[in-house]
This record gives C-alpha cells, sequence and structure tokens, in this order.
C-alpha cells in the first residue's frame, strides 16, 4: 500500500515540475526587466495588467514573480501596480497641461478602472482625494505621501 502512494506522489510531483518549467533563477535580471516595464513602457496603465499576463511576459511563473515583487517593494502584487499609477497620477494633476482632463480621466489614464477605485488607492497613498491634490500645489507634493 505504502509503495503504491509514494509510486503515486512520485507521478503527481513529476507532473507539477512539468507544468511549472518555467525558471526561478537571475532574479537580478527579472528584476531589472520587471522596473523597466513599469518605468519606460509604463505596463502599470493598463487595467487590466495581471500577475500572470506579467508573469508571461517575464516568462516566469507567477509565484516567482509575487515573491520578486515582495522582495522588490515591500507589498503584493496590486499595491505595486497602484503606486506606479499613483504617481503617474499625481504628476499628471500637477502638471498643467493636463488642466483640461478630468479627475476620473486621469485615473484611467493612470491605469484605474474606476473613478471610486482611483478616489480610495490615491488616498491610501496620499492622504490627500485627487480633487484635494489638484487644488492645492501638486508640484510641491509630487513625493508627498506616497508609500515605498
Amino acid at each position: 500500500m505504502f509503495q503504491l502512494i509514494a509510486k503515486l506522489t512520485g507521478i503527481k510531483l513529476e507532473r507539477i515540475s512539468t507544468q511549472n518549467s518555467k525558471p526561478l533563477i537571475n532574479g537580478v535580471v527579472y528584476s531589472g526587466q520587471w522596473v523597466r516595464l513599469l518605468t519606460q513602457e509604463r505596463v502599470h496603465r493598463d487595467s487590466n495588467l495581471s500577475l500572470g499576463a506579467m508573469a508571461d511576459v517575464l516568462n516566469i511563473s507567477e509565484t516567482y514573480l509575487s515573491h520578486l515583487v515582495n522582495k522588490l517593494g515591500g507589498h503584493n502584487f496590486s499595491d505595486h501596480i497602484n503606486h506606479y499609477s499613483i504617481l503617474d497620477a499625481k504628476d499628471m494633476l500637477a502638471d498643467g497641461k493636463y488642466n483640461d482632463y478630468t479627475i476620473l480621466s486621469i485615473g484611467l489614464e493612470a491605469g484605474f478602472n474606476s473613478k471610486s477605485t482611483f478616489y480610495s488607492v490615491f488616498k491610501k497613498h496620499t492622504g490627500l482625494t485627487p480633487t484635494g491634490f489638484r487644488k492645492g500645489d501638486g508640484k510641491a507634493k509630487k513625493g508627498v505621501g506616497v508609500k515605498h
């Protein structure tokens, strides 16, 4: 009986290892690619962005990407994405060329998919509402309140 259980467990482990064949090495390389995707390609602006999609782009497992993001930013994937989206939103709110944009359009442009999500995440990260931030001197407040 124990031999049968051991054999079945071995078969199951072999299947799992072949299904998760994406590499889990080169953390420095992957973290560099991840940061480049956020800062240069601004993938965080895609409101449908998912951990799985980004893991596929980087050709690593979702679990590995999750660990990598946690190590880089000290928070989960969604919070990491939100951090970059808030930085973009703050820049747009402080930039005069976006004065004709509504708060909602800035939130959507930054990667949020609803006004309520944008407002709640913005307030969580900055302590201000987007409207309050825009009404104040946003340029002086660019670095204030964003949790790293």
